[in-house]
């Protein structure tokens, strides 16, 4: 006997809404088309940072430059000598150090000062170690320094005055993992250590097998390693030895933690996305070519670009897939680590400053700097 209809209905109808619950909630991943929006010619970009209404960029001829969201060329700096850091941004302005170039008579001279936001006149100076590479990191009022010559200070953000300072190695290698609470280092001779941002103290010091190349701690208090031997390894808080380990197949240029998992790119030419319960694989992609560049967006996709490959990739961070492709003009390569800001994605090359939009260009107008002042350019 067959099943009246308003039954069948009855067991069809919730089938049908789960289902299109279901649908409407899986992740979709559709394809993205960046529209280039403007350009800032720049000779030998070097290094990026953004605030929200400007973009600042440095030069290998120690300039630093602050452009508007519409592209337009706010002001200009001359340092003298070599850019030595990152940018850093902050409310009270921009942070840079510089460097003399060493002679046979001369040894290195650095400097930290700060610029200006509105002029980029330097307010501020600050000698530091003499070292030609340095790290700016800002947390709860101080601003860590960490000197590729072994050093490490606090610095007071209002006064300038020196909070703390550690010499711990000889020399420190790769880039520090700076936490609001720790900073994580490692020396030349296979040591990691972390140092408390409050005192300076060296909370741990893990000697290692073989070089660290990078390195992260989770909010729970584990520790994340990248090795030259393509080891990356996981230590819990309350364990001296590994609690995990994978390997790739050559030298970890860099570890970061995205979404609860590990990002890790190698010098394989693939990136890597690992769990942190297991190290197991996630997903791994591989480029033409070494990694040289990664930059995140919304924590959902990765800009990624590679010495072979004449642009840049977006990469899902949910499953790997290459989204999209932006491409240079011949013998252009990226030099910094793409950033987004206001609705637009920067990459910096070896000549100029790129903006794109991955949802169509904003209007000079609504960039909500109102009337661009007079570039100004001054030598500090």
């Amino acid at each position: 006997m067959p099943f009246p209809r308003f039954i069948i209905a009855i067991i069809i109808a919730p089938l049908l809404a789960a289902f299109a619950v279901f649908a409407q909630e899986k992740p979709t991943e559709t394809e993205i088309v960046a529209t280039k929006c403007w350009g800032y010619e720049v000779q030998a970009g070097l290094r990026l940072a953004a605030n929200g209404t400007r973009i600042f960029l440095g030069t290998s001829e120690a300039r630093i430059d602050a452009v508007s969201i519409d592209g337009r060329k706010l002001w200009s700096s001359d340092l003298g000598g070599e850019i030595a850091s990152n940018l850093l941004v902050t409310d009270v302005g921009v942070y840079v150090a510089s460097a003399t170039t060493p002679t046979a008579e001369k040894a290195i001279t650095a400097s930290l000062r700060l610029l200006s936001l509105d002029t980029g006149i330097t307010s501020q100076t600050i000698k530091l170690p003499d070292a030609s590479q340095h790290s700016l990191h800002q947390t709860n009022g101080s601003l860590i320094v960490v000197s590729e010559n072994g050093t490490i200070q606090s610095i007071d953000v209002k006064s300038g005055a020196v909070r703390w300072k550690r010499e711990i190695a000889e020399r420190f290698t790769g880039e520090p993992f700076f936490g609001s609470e720790k900073v994580i280092v490692a020396s030349a001779a296979k040591q990691l250590f972390t140092v408390t941002v409050a005192s300076g103290e060296i909370e741990s010091m893990r000697k290692l097998a073989s070089q660290p190349t990078a390195a992260l701690y989770t909010s729970t208090g584990e520790l994340v390693t990248g090795d030259e031997r393509g080891g990356i390894s996981l230590f819990l808080n309350d364990k001296n030895g590994e609690y995990w380990r994978f390997k790739s197949g050559a030298s970890v240029s860099s570890v970061r933690l995205i979404g609860g998992n590990f990002l890790a790119a190698s010098n394989d030419n693939f990136i890597y996305m690992l769990t942190p319960r297991s190290g197991g694989l996630a997903w791994k992609r591989r480029l033409a070519g070494r990694v040289t560049h990664i930059g995140i967006l919304e924590n959902s996709i990765a800009l990624v670009s590679s010495l072979e490959e004449n642009g840049a990739s977006f990469i899902s961070l949910a499953g790997g897939k290459q989204l999209g492709q932006v491409s240079l003009d011949e013998d252009e390569y990226l030099t910094a680590d793409p950033t987004g800001s206001n609705g637009l994605v920067f990459f910096l090359t070896n000549n100029r400053l790129i903006a794109y939009s991955l949802n169509g260009c904003p209007a000079a107008k609504e960039s909500g700097l109102g009337v661009t002042p007079k570039p100004q350019t001054t030598k500090n």
